[in-house]
């Protein structure tokens, strides 16, 4: 059952949404009539994660939440932390940014208590992304900068490198008088740290050659990579990934 379950998440990493969430839903039916209930809630948690990637926001919300739920009643509070934040992910594609940052700081209280140094980073650096989008510089610089922090004490580089993305982004987006040293920098490290993410290094890619271009250095930003490295800007951009959930399973347990 747990490879039918892996099975529909494959199919929706490539795209077959429909056959995903047929998969995924037949798991979910399997799992509650024997009264599996781990197994009912790590197939809502998967659920929710293809109806993420479909942009179906209330069934995602919905899988999301129950998933939660019942991870509370069997007692298997970093599951429910998860699905907590993915909601929050959620929430913020709807653009319920507060009730997104409430939730958000719920969990952090939770996360502090497991001593879920990992979830911790993860729960600033969205609370930062939200921020950002809500306009609110100084806190979402450092909520980010803060998220950089613990992610490199944490020896996760590529979490790391997501942070100073988004810096480097924020940077330029809230200013009207833009740091650009500073966000060229960001980015240029990020550009380097994202080296086997194309999805996310190519904007740091764009954001160089933003930086090249509000300088003046139009040459350069036509080919604003760094040490004359392929330009990857044409790579697919995937949709936010839960990167707790996705990096469990990858793992193979």
């Amino acid at each position: 059952m747990l490879c039918d379950v892996e099975r529909g998440s494959v199919l929706g990493e490539l795209g077959q949404l429909g056959s995903a969430l047929t998969t995924t839903q037949h798991v979910l039916t399997m799992a509650e009539q024997f009264h599996m209930q781990f197994q009912v809630a790590i197939s809502d948690m998967h659920l929710g994660n293809i109806a993420y990637h479909a942009r179906l926001n209330d069934l995602a919300l919905a899988a999301y939440r129950r998933a939660q739920r019942r991870f509370e009643t069997i007692n298997q509070p970093y599951y429910s932390l998860i699905c907590g934040r993915n909601e929050a992910l959620v929430l913020r594609e709807e653009q319920q940014h507060a009730v997104a940052l409430d939730l958000l700081v719920a969990l952090a209280a939770e996360a502090q208590r497991l001593g879920d140094a990992i979830e911790a980073a993860e729960n600033i650096f969205l609370r930062g992304q939200i921020c950002s989008d809500m306009g609110q510089y100084d806190e979402a610089c450092t909520y980010l900068q803060e998220a950089y922090r613990r992610f490199s004490v944490l020896d996760h580089p590529v979490q790391a490198g997501e942070c100073l993305l988004e810096q480097g982004w924020l940077m330029l987006r809230h200013t009207r008088h833009p740091n650009l040293a500073a966000a060229q920098h960001a980015l240029a490290t990020a550009y380097t740290i994202l080296a086997e993410r194309p999805a996310y290094q190519w904007r740091a890619a764009f954001g160089l050659g933003y930086c090249a271009e509000l300088q003046g250095h139009h040459a350069a930003a036509r080919r604003p990579v760094p040490d004359g490295e392929p330009h990857r800007c044409n790579a697919a951009r995937k949709p936010c990934q839960r990167t707790r959930i996705q990096q469990y399973f990858s793992a193979g347990h």
